[in-house]
């Protein structure tokens, strides 16, 4: 047997186990398996190998390796070694991978080994025990399972690759596939060593590079599979897979780009690349907007006026927006598309117009993209329904074809792509039919290539329900409006003010409190567990199985062989189907509760009310239904909902996990996955020599860890305040965030420049990040956003310019609305918010700040109440310290005004705003309290100047205050020439300069604008005073432009 701990360059061993089972010792292990089996040549382990990314560092690498070896575990109930091994020196140095020794027989709960587990019966035993699918079938999901795994492991460390474990054929690709050629036939040929596989790998890599060199679309056709639009980047890396040798791959590329079949899009310009796309890519999307049309200009399928009414009528509930639909998809046409936010009442809309249909004597026929939204459209309109898949299957074997009399309602249509949207409109234009897409464009969008939905929109038009109803309380409506339009950040806000955000320590933490809650709330209405991965959906069911199990329920399990591996069910269960089966009759995505559970058969009641008897040796793609994908779950709705929230989500996934829900959603999030470095565990703090180098100078650390075990360290001299400041103990969860600097007076009476740190809990900073994470937008491009551009769609030009147009005056509209709010919050006077944005729109109110829930304190000594004035006073310290004069002035009449806000019952730290900026009227208006007033050395008298020369000299001062500013923005930002590493613009300013423009750039940004307007004021003072101190200047400012380049460019 195989022991490949003591083989060299092992990075780390462990053993992993199914769930509930014990980690036994590695030697009792293979002893207990290898005294299991009686025959000499019996087969005592099976190994599993793969590759892990070199990209990702060794502690990912150790989790990806961990978790594919629970996958094997899981689902064949054995015990698996893994052993994670390093590149050999002589071979390729980015061959990181994975070998798995998994036992042959099961492990049970006692450690004992049991039966021989499924993947190592025959296939004709198999089917014998009634255990569908075949050892290869097997083999295929656990790749599929594997790549999934991977590919989560690089997108949450923000590397851009993706594995993919299909074959070439498989993904209908024209290319040979490699053989592994392992690690040893690498280093045996870098030593100049004959290795036979070598030879092999080599020709299957030439044959590769042959035929794609002779058929360049082969790659763009890999691209364009997922993407209609696309850079040189995209190109390169795709090339990069195939290709090794520079030269050949240079070649290739250049090829490529040359092709013929290439069209480019758009030119590059300072800030993107080139876009390109194929011709076959256009004529695919401009074929099907091209057909949209002809089918909406069609004057057939129209429904009489008095059926029409009687339907509408009939209905009673219809808002003025849903009978505005009603009415469009009924009018004559043979296309008709409705927009919908999340909750509008599409699918009642259509139940209404189903009516009026079938009253006119037309047939209905209802379809989506997934099996889960074609029983949502079915529950909810009434419209038999079934997916665009086995539609287009179904067609293909003339069978269920479309005739002149149907019309076809297709639901979640943004999720469809160009390509199968094109089929589907053509097979109805040939037959006669109407088509009706309902979707909503701030949703998921297609996985395929193409934006099909949103182009379909800009060209025929569309009718458009905006009033959620399927929200029960009004914030919560209005919340999901303000993430339908971006504005995520408040519409979490509105959430987390009412205690449903929850951020924890890890996802793990996270995950936990998750099917608490979960569990706790049952008996209050449908419930679904909302996740982005398929790897947190599977943890996120046993989570909760597992809590269940604690409080006495899912009694009785009886074991189940799915195509995922072995799973325990009991009655009560949720159960998810993951097929579509027109005989059992469920669709992938079909939700259901087990009522009875008997070993290899499950009789399940599904969420529409009928049951169904389940045999695995009949159907077997069903796993644990408490927790679904975000995607699977576009369409549903349900009483209660939750999300847990991971780095690779976004805004429409955000947008469709927190609008699931008729009267609650919670969002769950780990603060690990949403902080960096600066945030974790407080393992040490103290005094030693900066990076611990003796011939250093004295500073404070702290280190902290996070839950991956790494440490990093932190330095600075402030440390030491901010951490006694915050009562931090050893073992806290902390973050740590940069202040900026402050200008100190040293003991020798010099100052200095000292960075400043605050102390906030890890919950605090990973909200902030949440928000920023979950509001990125990744729309999909067409080549139809660049058809103006490209000449071939000139008739709609203008009115997409229009609808551009009326984008950007929304756009406008709600930053000027969020301005002005800031303003009058600012100013104390919310009360004069106008009704209505200068779009038309509802002005929104802005939710309070994100609120998270206390984490729970451990025992310690008592702490002193923080001083709620410590910050302005602090402030007054550091103007002090400062050289006084406005600074001090400023700082000490904010102190004052926070001290009015605190003898009214208000906390000042909520206020700071408001109390900032009323702070600085006081000292510009020198309204400070004579007690607050500095005794400022009397001043020569005034000489007497010109109105002309003082607006000259006001001129001047602005312009050169605006010029300082500008130099502090290229500073900060890192302009070419003024960075630490590119200097050379910043050395030629005077020292200085250089110092003042410093110390500006580390002041907070309301102390920058009282900085500048001290500036301004001086500097008019002294050219009002001296006229020719203007040309002075002035021919400073020439020189320092010679000699940097100029101050404004």
């Amino acid at each position: 047997m195989f022991d490949f701990t003591r083989k060299g360059g092992v990075l780390s061993a462990e053993i992993v186990t199914p769930a509930g089972v014990p980690v036994p010792e590695r030697a009792a292990l293979w002893n207990a398996a290898e005294a299991a089996e009686k025959r000499k040549d019996a087969r005592v382990a099976r190994e599993w190998r793969a590759a892990l990314p070199h990209e990702l560092n060794e502690a990912d690498r150790r989790e990806l390796a961990t978790r594919m070896g629970q996958a094997i575990a899981d689902r064949y109930g054995v015990a698996v070694d893994v052993c994670i091994h390093a590149p050999d020196r002589e071979g390729d140095d980015r061959n990181f991978h994975v070998h798995m020794l998994a036992t042959t027989r099961t492990i049970g709960a006692d450690g004992a080994l049991g039966a021989k587990a499924v993947i190592e019966l025959a296939n004709k035993d198999r089917q014998k025990a009634g255990i569908p699918g075949t050892s290869q079938g097997d083999i295929t999901d656990i790749r599929r399972e594997w790549a999934e795994l991977t590919n989560e492991a690089l997108e949450r460390a923000g590397i851009s690759a993706r594995i993919d474990h299909r074959s070439y054929a498989d993904q209908g690709v024209e290319l040979t596939p490699t053989k592994h050629i392992g690690s040893d036939a690498v280093a045996m040929e870098r030593r100049g060593l004959d290795a036979d596989r070598i030879g092999i790998h080599k020709a299957d890599r030439q044959e590769q590079a042959r035929q794609i060199a002779e058929r360049p679309e082969i790659i763009l056709d890999k691209i364009t599979a997922t993407q209609a639009v696309f850079t040189r980047r995209d190109i390169a890396a795709e090339l990069n897979r195939y290709i090794d040798d520079a030269g050949q791959f240079q070649g290739l590329l250049a090829k490529l780009e040359n092709s013929p079949l290439l069209v480019e899009m758009e030119p590059a310009n300072g800030r993107d690349p080139a876009k390109f796309s194929t011709r076959e890519m256009i004529d695919t999307e401009r074929g099907m907007v091209e057909c949209a049309e002809r089918l909406a200009r069609a004057g057939r399928h129209g429904v009489s006026g008095p059926i029409t009414n009687a339907a509408i009528d009939g209905a009673g509930t219809l808002s003025a927006e849903q009978q505005n639909a009603v009415r469009h998809v009924l009018k004559p046409g043979s296309l008709a598309v409705v927009i919908g936010d999340a909750g509008t009442g599409k699918s009642f809309s259509m139940k209404v117009a189903r009516e009026a249909w079938q009253a006119q004597g037309f047939n209905v026929r209802g379809a989506a993209l997934a099996g889960k939204a074609a029983d949502e459209l079915q529950a909810g309109s009434g419209i038999e329904s079934r997916t665009l898949a086995s539609l287009e299957f179904a067609w293909k074997n003339g069978k269920d074809k479309l005739t002149s009399r149907d019309v076809l309602v297709i639901d979640e249509a943004g999720m469809i792509g160009s390509r199968q949207l094109g089929r589907v409109l053509k097979a109805a234009e040939q037959a006669g039919a109407k088509v009706v897409l309902l979707g909503d464009d701030k949703q998921l969008a297609a996985i395929e290539a193409g934006a099909a939905f949103r182009a379909v929109v800009q060209h025929v038009g569309a009718a458009e329900i905006t009033e959620v109803r399927r929200q029960k309380h009004a914030w919560m409506r209005e919340a999901g409006q303000q993430l339908a339009r971006g504005s995520v950040a408040d519409g979490l806000a509105a959430y987390a003010e009412r205690g449903h955000v929850q951020i924890h320590g890890s996802r793990e933490a996270a995950r936990d409190a998750l099917a608490a809650s979960y569990v706790a709330d049952q008996g209050k209405g449908s419930q679904i567990i909302l996740a982005h991965s398929n790897a947190d959906v599977q943890a996120l069911n046993q989570a909760v199985r597992d809590a269940r199990k604690e409080r006495g329920e899912l009694a009785g399990s009886a074991r189940f062989m799915t195509e995922r591996g072995g799973r325990e069910f009991a009655a009560g269960d949720r159960i998810v189907f993951l097929k579509n089966d027109r005989d059992l009759g469920v669709k992938n995505g079909t939700l259901g509760t087990v009522e009875r559970a008997e070993d290899g058969s499950l009789a399940v009641r599904l969420d529409s009310g009928e049951a169904r008897q389940v045999q695995a040796s009949q159907y077997a793609a069903v796993d644990h239904g408490y927790a679904v994908t975000i995607h699977k779950a576009q369409g549903v709705t349900v009483d209660r909902a939750y999300l847990l929230a991971t780095p690779g989500m976004d805004r429409s996934l955000a947008y469709v996990g927190m609008t699931r829900h008729r009267e609650a959603a919670t969002l769950f999030a780990g603060a690990d996955d949403f902080t960096d470095r600066r945030a974790g565990r407080l393992v040490d703090h103290g005094a030693a020599p900066y990076e611990n180098k003796p011939e250093n100078r004295p500073s404070y650390f702290a280190t902290l860890e996070n839950d991956k075990g790494e440490r990093h360290t932190i330095w600075g001299v402030d440390l030491e305040r901010a951490i006694a400041a915050s009562g931090a103990q050893r073992g806290d969860r902390i973050g740590l965030e940069h202040g900026g600097s402050e200008t100190v007076r040293l003991p020798d009476g010099t100052t200095a420049e000292r960075n400043t740190w605050h102390v906030r809990g890890a919950a605090e900073l990973a909200a902030g990040k949440l928000a920023q994470v979950l509001g990125r937008e990744r729309p999909k491009e067409s080549t139809l956003d660049f058809a103006d551009r490209r000449g071939f769609d000139g008739e709609n030009v203008m009115r997409r310019w229009l609808e551009r147009g009326r984008a950007k005056v929304a756009e406008l509209a709600g930053k000027m609305q969020r301005a002005m709010r800031r303003s009058l919050e600012r100013h104390g006077r919310p009360d004069l918010m106008p009704a209505t944005d200068i779009a038309g729109r509802p002005a929104v109110q802005r939710p309070q700040q994100i609120e998270q829930p206390a984490a729970p304190q451990r025992p310690q000594a008592e702490r002193t109440a923080p001083d709620p004035l410590a910050g302005f006073r602090a402030g007054v310290e550091r103007a002090e310290a400062a050289g006084g004069g406005l600074a001090l002035d400023v700082a000490k009449a904010q102190l004052a005004v926070a001290q009015e806000f605190q003898a009214a019952g208000k906390d000042p730290r909520h206020y700071s705003a408001a109390i900032m900026q009323e702070g600085q009227q006081r000292a510009f208006a020198g309204l400070a309290q004579p007690s607050q007033a500095k005794a400022e050395p009397e001043r020569p008298a005034a000489v007497q100047v010109s109105e002309q020369d003082r607006k000259r000299a006001e001129m001047y001062a602005k312009r050169e205050a605006d010029q300082f500013k500008v130099l502090a923005v290229k500073r900060q930002a890192g302009f070419a020439g003024y960075t630490d590493r590119n200097p050379s613009a910043w050395r030629e300013l005077p020292a200085e300069l250089r110092e003042r423009i410093e110390r500006f750039n580390a002041m907070p940004k309301e102390r920058q604008a009282v900085e500048l307007n001290k500036m301004q004021r001086e500097l008019a003072d002294r050219y009002a005073r001296d006229p020719k101190e203007i040309e002075r200047s002035r021919q400073r400012q020439r020189e320092q432009e010679r000699g940097n380049g100029g101050l404004s460019r």
